[in-house]
């Protein structure tokens, strides 16, 4: 068998297969955090660890100025490593966490590109390429090399994206919502691509389902909404 062929069928298993498609998405996933390495409480992280432990044991770095600006991180995402913290496993729970996120982000791209070219060898080579770190994604690394926030995000974030060309907008706008709550720049980006195609298909999609979408992700969002709202009321009455 000749490569092309093998390159055919092997893809063409990977799509009818469940147990081999997880097996491959499940090794590039380990392949990448190879490539890339894993590192905990540097980087970002070197920022929000202190904020997750000064959280967890308010008695913790007193009177630092810095550690106090973690209310204005507007986040839920560490408060749910929080009790893992207390429990003395919060290194292992962040390792495992990332292992997961990994995993499920070369998933989610797999189910995206089968719904963009419905074609077995695409969908294989599409989900592979984010494997090599500054190839894909306009040079910058597409997995990274510890757990945050925006790379926690980042599945559902394909996978809402994937509900909106499916044509299932309110449950892609409903996940945004909540995704929301742990990381707004990113959600951010995605809503602005779902309000361009808004603005663009606005007669075919029609001003009810728009204002549905709309409707759907405050809602999910109003935890975050309404926090920054109560800082931002905070912030006007220490005004002189």
């Amino acid at each position: 068998m000749n490569l092309p062929d093998l390159l055919q069928t092997t893809a063409l298993q990977i799509s009818t297969s469940r147990v081999k498609r997880h097996l491959f998405l499940f090794s590039l996933a380990l392949a990448s955090i190879a490539l890339m390495s894993y590192h905990f409480g540097t980087f970002d992280q070197s920022i929000h660890i202190p904020f997750l432990k000064a959280t967890a044991d308010p008695t913790l770095y007193p009177n630092d100025p810095f550690v106090a600006l973690r209310s204005e991180h507007y986040s839920y995402f560490w408060f749910l490593f929080v009790p893992f913290y207390r429990l003395g496993i919060l290194e292992e729970t962040m390792l495992a966490t990332h292992i997961l996120i990994t995993y499920f982000t070369f998933w989610t791209v797999y189910e995206l590109s089968w719904t963009l070219f419905k074609n077995p060898l695409s969908a294989m080579f599409a989900t592979a390429a984010f494997l090599f770190p500054h190839i894909s994604f306009c040079g910058f690394p597409f997995i990274e090399w510890s757990l945050l926030n925006r790379t926690f995000v980042m599945p559902f974030l394909i996978m809402s994206i994937n509900l909106y060309l499916r044509g299932i907008r309110a449950r892609g706008f409903f996940m945004l919502g909540i995704l929301y709550n742990l990381h707004v720049v990113s959600v951010n980006f995605v809503l602005a691509m779902f309000a361009l195609d808004f603005v663009l298909e606005y007669r075919k999609i029609g001003w009810r389902k728009i204002l549905n979408c709309i409707v759907v992700f405050t809602l999910a969002a109003l935890p975050v909404l309404l926090w920054k709202l109560r800082d931002s009321g905070a912030e006007i009455e220490l005004q002189p």
